[in-house]
């Protein structure tokens, strides 16, 4: 159960890292050449890049363990 949670939780993350990058190119519709270098630079990046790379290594974590737990069982 706890790392069915840990597996949830890490889709939760890449979740609000989608919501994070749609938000950005529904307010730069059109227009992203103009914002690039705000954003790049910005923290708004630096925090979709942690929510990506920590879901994404959450993920292969938690399915690794529940893999060997089930093989072991």
């Amino acid at each position: 159960r706890f790392l069915m949670c840990n597996l949830s939780f890490a889709d939760f993350c890449m979740g609000l890292y989608l919501l994070l990058i749609a938000s950005v190119d529904d307010q730069t519709k059109g227009q992203y050449y103009n914002h690039a270098i705000d954003w790049q630079t910005g923290s708004g990046c630096s925090a979709a890049g942690f929510f990506t790379v920590f879901a994404s290594e959450l993920s292969v974590y938690t399915l690794t363990v529940i893999t060997l737990e089930r093989w072991h069982t």
